[in-house]
């Protein structure tokens, strides 16, 4: 099994990212292809366009909710910013 996204010399990228998605985890290559075949499948051909965002529910949450997830001085280094 494949997880793309970066990969950091002591894993620690990995695990930041990690923490921003819901699921948990990276998604698989076979996750992120089968997102991308669909659409050029003819079982999609009514669909003239769409957003489809293939990323664990990363989009669904808010930057509020990663923030409280972080703990209080994490989040009030992430909100100085």
């Amino acid at each position: 099994m494949v997880h793309v996204g970066a990969q950091g010399s002591d894993g620690g990228t990995s695990d930041y990212f990690k923490k921003m998605i819901p699921m948990g985890r990276l998604g698989t290559a076979d996750e992120l292809a089968s997102a991308a075949v669909f659409p050029a499948s003819d079982e999609s051909r009514f669909i003239t366009g769409i957003d489809w965002p293939v990323d664990g529910g990363t989009v669904s949450t808010t930057l509020a909710d990663f923030v409280a997830d972080l703990g209080p001085a994490a989040s009030s280094t992430v909100l100085r910013r």
